[in-house]
C-alpha cells in the first residue's frame, strides 16, 4: 500500500488491517494519523457553547449586515434589488418589545482561550503529539499565546528547539526578546541557535553575534553555519562589532571574520597580535584570510616575535611563512627563510631549494638549510651544487655541518676549478688536520690539481715546502713519528 493509499483512511474513525501495517513502516504516515487524531481530540474537546434563547431572533439582521458589508459594487439595478429584500428582511427580524436590544456576544465565546489545550498537548512527552499541537499553533497563529509558549521551554532539547522555532513563526516581530533571554541561558543556547533559522536573517546574525563570545562548542558550530549561510549580512554586521569590541571579545570573533573573509578586519587583527594573550587567535585569523599584503606590516617586529607568531598560528601561519620565502620583497623573503628552519618538513625545504635558486635569497637560503642539518638538508645543498649562482657559500655550509660523509665530496672539490679555494680551505678547515692532510697529499700528484692542492696544503699546515708532494709525504711521514 503507498502513502496515499493509507492516508485516505485519516478522516475515518477505524483504518484496514493494510492501513495499519503500512503506518507500523513508515514514519511519515504515522506522523500523519497522530496528527490527525490529536486534531480530532482537540476540536472534540472545545466546549460548544450555548446559544442565547434570543440568537436565532436576530440572526437574519445580524447576517444581512454582514453580506450587506462585504458587498461587491453590483450594478445599480441589482444594488436596489438587494436593499429591498434586505429592507423585507429586516422586518421580519425585528425583535419584540420584551426581547433585548442586542445579542451578548460572550454568550457564544468559549469559556477559555481556544488555545490552552494545545498548549498542554506541547508538554506531552510523545513527540508526535507536540509536534501537531505545535503546527496547529502555527495555524491559529495568536500572539497571546507566546507567553504560555515561553513557559513551556526548559524541559527536553527537541522540544524546546520546536517551541522556539513554532514561536519564530507565530509572531516574528514579537520573538525578538524570547530569542535573546533563550541565546543568554545556557540550557536553551543548542535550541534557539538551531531555532535562529526560522528568524529573518539580519535578525538571526545580530542576535548571534551578540552572544557569539558565550557560546559553548555545539552551538558556536551551529551559529557559524547560520552566519556563513549569510556571509553577506555578517561581514556587514561583524565589522563595527569587531572595531568596538574589547581585545577578548575580538579575539573570539577573529575566527569568524576569517572564516567570512572580512578583509576590513585586518588593521583590528594586527593591532591585536600586539596583545601576547591574543596573539594566537589574531595571527591564525591574518593566514587564513590569505592575503599576504595582511600580513606585510607584521615583518616590521622582531624576528623572534614574528616566530612566535607563527607557531602559534598553526599550518596556515607555517603556509604564510613559506609563501613570503619566495616573495618578490627582499627583505620580508630574507626574513621569512630564517625562520623556516625551525618549521622544517619536506614541503619546508622544497621552499628553500627554490629560494637557493635565486640569485638574491641564496645565501639565505643556504644558511637557512644548513640549520636543518638532517640528512635530508645535505643531500639538497648536494644536489644544488651544480646549479648554484654561489658555489662558495654550499661549499662553507657543507663543511661547518662537519658530516664524515661530506668529506670526500669536500676533496673531491680540490680538481674542481669553479669551486673558490678559499671557501674550499675553509671548509676543509673544520675537520681534523690528521684526516685532511693525508688525503690532500695525492692530489699534488695531479698535473691538473697540483697547485689548487699545493695552495690548500699551505693553508691547513702552515708550511712552505713547494710543490712537490714527495717532500710533502716525507715531512707528514716525520711529523707522525715524532708524534708517535
Amino acid at each position: 500500500m503507498t502513502c496515499d493509499e493509507a492516508r485516505r483512511w485519516l478522516d475515518e474513525e477505524t483504518t484496514s488491517p493494510e492501513a495499519d501495517r503500512h503506518r507500523r513502516s513508515c514514519a511519515s504516515c504515522r506522523l500523519a494519523f497522530a496528527q490527525a487524531r490529536f486534531i480530532d481530540r482537540a476540536v472534540r474537546a472545545f466546549p460548544v457553547p450555548e446559544l442565547h434563547d434570543d440568537y436565532w431572533k436576530i440572526y437574519q439582521r445580524r447576517l444581512h449586515a454582514r453580506l450587506a458589508a462585504r458587498r461587491p459594487r453590483w450594478p445599480v439595478s441589482v444594488g436596489i434589488a438587494a436593499a429591498v429584500l434586505l429592507a423585507v428582511g429586516a422586518l421580519f427580524a425585528i425583535p419584540r418589545p420584551d426581547s433585548p436590544a442586542r445579542f451578548e456576544s460572550h454568550a457564544v465565546e468559549p469559556t477559555r482561550p481556544h488555545w490552552r489545550p494545545l498548549i498542554q498537548r506541547v508538554e506531552s512527552d510523545d513527540a508526535a503529539t507536540v509536534l501537531a499541537a505545535l503546527r496547529l499553533l502555527e495555524t491559529l497563529r495568536l500572539p497571546e499565546s507566546l507567553p504560555t509558549l515561553k513557559a513551556a521551554l526548559g524541559s527536553q532539547p527537541w522540544r524546546d528547539e520546536a517551541i522556539l522555532r513554532t514561536i519564530a513563526r507565530i509572531s516574528p516581530p514579537l520573538c525578538e526578546s524570547v530569542f535573546r533571554e533563550a541565546l543568554a541561558c545556557p540550557d536553551l543556547q543548542a535550541a534557539a541557535t538551531a531555532a535562529c533559522a526560522e528568524l529573518r536573517p539580519e535578525l538571526a546574525v545580530r542576535l548571534l553575534l551578540g552572544v557569539y563570545g558565550e557560546l559553548t562548542v555545539a552551538p558556536r558550530a551551529a551559529a557559524d553555519d547560520l552566519l556563513h549561510s549569510h556571509a553577506a549580512i555578517t561581514r556587514r554586521l561583524l565589522l563595527p562589532r569587531l572595531f568596538s569590541a574589547s581585545d577578548a571579545h575580538a579575539a573570539m570573533l577573529a575566527p569568524l571574520a576569517a572564516s567570512v573573509h572580512l578583509r576590513e578586519a585586518a588593521p583590528r587583527l594586527l593591532r591585536l597580535t600586539r596583545s601576547e594573550e591574543h596573539r594566537r587567535a589574531a595571527v591564525l585569523a591574518l593566514a587564513r584570510l590569505d592575503n599576504p599584503a595582511l600580513l606585510a606590516s607584521l615583518w616590521d617586529l622582531p624576528a623572534q616575535e614574528i616566530a612566535a607568531f607563527v607557531r602559534e598560528g598553526g599550518p596556515k601561519a607555517v603556509e604564510h611563512l613559506r609563501r613570503s620565502a619566495l616573495a618578490a620583497n627582499m627583505r620580508v623573503a630574507r626574513a621569512a627563510i630564517d625562520l623556516l628552519p625551525e618549521f622544517a618538513d619536506a614541503q619546508t625545504l622544497r621552499t628553500l631549494a627554490a629560494a637557493m635558486g635565486r640569485s638574491s635569497t641564496h645565501a639565505a637560503a643556504v644558511r637557512a638549510i644548513e640549520r636543518v642539518g638532517t640528512e635530508e638538508a645535505i643531500a639538497l645543498l648536494l644536489e644544488g651544487f651544480r646549479e648554484a649562482p654561489s658555489k662558495g657559500e654550499i661549499v662553507r655550509a657543507l663543511g661547518r655541518m662537519r658530516s664524515p660523509a661530506i668529506r670526500p665530496r669536500l676533496l673531491r672539490m680540490t680538481g674542481e676549478p669553479r669551486v673558490p679555494l678559499d671557501a674550499l680551505a675553509e671548509a676543509l678547515e673544520a675537520y681534523p688536520r690528521e684526516q685532511i692532510v693525508p688525503e690532500l697529499i695525492p692530489w699534488m700528484e695531479r698535473f691538473d690539481a697540483r697547485g689548487r692542492a699545493h695552495e690548500l696544503l699551505k693553508r691547513l699546515t702552515g708550511k712552505k715546502m713547494g710543490p712537490h708532494a714527495g717532500v710533502w709525504k716525507q715531512w707528514w711521514s716525520t711529523r707522525i713519528k715524532e708524534d708517535a
